[in-house]
């Protein structure tokens, strides 16, 4: 049977994620004000796509969802939005390890306002995901620090509840509001920035390798496992 589902294996491999690098494992969401918005999304300090956001009373939306992914790869036409004032911007890419920066213009020639997600500001939102089980250390850009713990899920019906259950926390110019937070692989953390600066997430002692039930695992997972010759090779 064939099927058009893909397996993004970068987010089970990955052992950090930042708002320097919008991925698949992160997100920003930035809120507007009226007005409209010219925004250019680079990778490599190379500009490889642009975008324009309207911000009026006349929209009805309250979220441009903006795939950062898509539009690289040109899988989408339309990269106009309309929001409605003090809705979000959200970058993110569906798929791929990412690596995109956003840069949003606004104002007329003569006084022009930019806003980067590797400054983000005040009033925006991070959402991380985590898929490998493990320890990690989020910093901010004041040295802020705090311990992330992502235990192992256990069965399907399990992801189901969690998933809809985002663990929130804050961070201001001085410490997170939470200095360890415990998650399940797939449930995400939103961090609301009250505070400009950036976010890091780096994993520091994984525990997917060690606990790993031997008895479970695939001959091909075990390193001294020694694949079957034909006779006489």
């Amino acid at each position: 049977m064939k099927t058009n589902a893909y397996l993004n294996t970068f987010l089970f491999k990955s052992v950090g994620l930042s708002t320097n690098s919008i991925t698949s494992g992160i997100m920003v969401c930035h809120p507007l004000e009226a007005g409209t918005y010219r925004g250019s999304i680079v990778k490599q300090e190379k500009e490889i796509g642009t975008f324009t956001i309207v911000c009026n009373e006349a929209a009805t939306e309250t979220q441009a969802h903006i795939d950062l992914y898509k539009i690289d790869h040109n899988l989408q036409k339309e990269t106009d939005y309309k929001i409605h004032p003090g809705g979000f911007a959200i970058f993110f890419a569906s798929f791929g390890e990412g690596g995109y920066q956003v840069v949003l213009l606004s104002g007329d020639k003569v006084n022009v306002t930019e806003y980067t997600t590797t400054k983000l500001q005040k009033g925006d939102l991070v959402v991380a995901m985590l898929l490998r089980p493990g320890q990690f250390e989020m910093t901010g850009s004041n040295q802020q620090k705090g311990i992330v713990l992502v235990e192992r899920l256990q069965n399907k019906d399990e992801y189901e509840k969690i998933r809809a259950r985002p663990v929130d926390i804050k961070l201001n110019e001085k410490e997170f509001s939470n200095k360890e937070v415990k998650l399940t692989q797939g449930q995400g953390l939103v961090v609301g920035f009250e505070t400009e600066g950036e976010l890091d997430i780096k994993l520091t002692h994984p525990t997917d390798i060690n606990k790993i039930d031997k008895q479970k695992r695939h001959n091909w997972e075990n390193v001294k496992y020694k694949f079957p010759t034909k006779k006489g090779q």
